[in-house]
């Protein structure tokens, strides 16, 4: 008969222990619960949600973390979602929140997004990089065909060979519809659904942000927009809550209330 090692000895022994004792060893069990329960309530309440947390100090990966930080802020966003029935007093609302919004601390708030206006000044100076390379093409002929005509002393050596006509307002007008999508935004607002619904992105300064931080960035922002009273803009608006910043806090919560 082959001799058991005594770790399966042991697992033998507490198998028939269990057999002729099932009450106390189920009470052994519930014992061992209640007196870890405590600890793991502590390990889930004090959860370490930043990255940073898994990278020694002084890794290239941390280092990196922080020149991240420096150069663009923070990764997650808190969107502030305001629904409404009047486009007007909801434009008016978000442009009061976001004023107040951007006298928050550094440390807590790195930038408000309630407007295109950036992007769309980008793109009216720089729009030609995304439009189609043939009709940069067109544009360029119709310029100069343009010239040719408008300049009486010009002479074009090559008047007798035919070329296609090209109206210069339809290149510009395929051109400019490359990057034409801005214009679906009313009034310029990140706003949708008619109207009903505008948005808010708000980011941290940090790339790698902890629960804490998100609590205390969350707090600060219903505080403010609970101060400014929304409904003294029109009746009819109400707020809510999204991105990564409320969806980690509602994540922990869930946790906790599992336990």
């Amino acid at each position: 008969m082959e001799q058991l090692s005594r770790t399966a000895r042991f697992w033998h022994w507490w198998a028939a222990f269990s057999l002729r004792r099932p009450v106390l060893v189920a009470l052994l069990g519930t014992l061992a619960l209640v007196a870890s329960a405590p600890f793991a309530a502590r390990l889930y309440g004090d959860l370490r949600t930043d990255l940073r947390e898994l990278l020694p100090q002084g890794a290239p990966a941390a280092v990196a973390l922080a020149e991240l930080e420096k150069r663009i802020g923070g990764l997650s966003h808190l969107a502030i979602v305001v629904r409404t029935d009047d486009l007007k007093a909801g434009e008016r609302f978000v442009d009061a929140l976001a004023a107040i919004l951007k006298e928050l601390p550094p440390s807590l708030v790195a930038q408000v997004h309630w407007r295109v206006d950036a992007e769309k000044e980008f793109l009216d100076r720089h729009g030609a990089l995304y439009a189609d390379v043939k009709d940069l093409i067109a544009a360029r002929d119709a310029i100069r065909s343009q010239i040719v005509k408008a300049n009486p002393l010009l002479v074009d050596l090559e008047e007798n060979e035919t070329r296609p006509a090209v109206n210069l307002d339809e290149v510009v007008g395929r051109i400019k519809a490359a990057y034409a999508r801005l214009d679906r935004y009313p009034d310029g607002y990140l706003a949708g659904e008619g109207g009903h619904t505008l948005v808010m992105l708000l980011s941290p300064p940090g790339a790698a942000v902890s629960l804490e931080d998100d609590q205390r960035i969350f707090s600060a922002v219903a505080n403010k927009a609970r101060a400014l009273n929304p409904k003294s803009f029109h009746p009819s608006i109400e707020i809510g809550y999204g991105g990564e910043i409320k969806g980690l806090i509602e994540a922990q919560e869930a946790l906790v209330r599992d336990l």
